[in-house]
């Protein structure tokens, strides 16, 4: 009769049990160490952000006047934008009338005078007109006056208004009057004011 080894297979079993409770055990002291290191490395972590949070609140507290200066600046800033802006537009509008008088004055044809040069704006959409007065010997140089006036950039529709014979000191000249825009003056109509002016 054969004999059967009942007691290899036990072994053989206990073995296997005992590898298997080995790898759960590896597995688990693996799991816990590396629940370990991660909670390690994350306390780190909080620690380091904990300090550079103290950091930059000691920085903000040090710049703290700084700041306020610079809001303090910006809400002034706020303030002054409409000053800065009308000081903007008076030395815009003063260079204007600097180049207009300067073209005047270096454009003007011998044997014509200027006795007035003045301004108004009754209607803001068509901006600021501007009237030259004087007396002219001839109507070319009149003319010719007209022509130069053309030719500033500042200046728009120049036309003559009137010219007409008037005696001064026994000698009879052409006194005249010349119209025109000054540029850049033209207030913008928004679509709602033309829709009203059209219905």
């Amino acid at each position: 009769m054969p004999m059967i080894n009942l007691i290899q297979e036990q072994r053989l079993a206990i073995q296997e049990r005992e590898q298997k409770i080995r790898a759960l055990l590896f597995a688990t002291v693996g799991l816990g160490a590396l629940a370990f290191l991660c909670a390690g490395f994350f306390t780190f972590e909080a620690a380091r952000y904990q300090v550079m949070v103290m950091s930059l609140s000691g920085e903000k507290q040090r710049l703290q006047p700084q700041i306020d200066k610079y809001q303090a600046n910006l809400k002034e800033m706020k303030e002054l934008e409409p000053r800065i802006e009308s000081l903007g537009s008076a030395v815009k509008a003063t260079e204007r009338w600097f180049r207009v008088m300067d073209h005047l004055s270096y454009n003007t044809p011998n044997g014509v005078w200027l006795t007035q040069v003045r301004s108004n704006s009754n209607d803001a959409s068509k901006g600021v007109v501007v009237t030259v007065d004087g007396y002219g010997l001839t109507q070319e140089q009149i003319g010719e006056l007209l022509i130069r006036l053309g030719t500033c950039p500042d200046l728009a529709n120049v036309s003559l208004k009137f010219s007409q014979e008037r005696p001064i000191d026994q000698q009879k000249v052409l006194e005249f009057e010349i119209l025109a825009t000054l540029t850049g003056t033209e207030v913008k109509k928004t679509v709602a004011e033309k829709k009203k002016e059209s219905a």
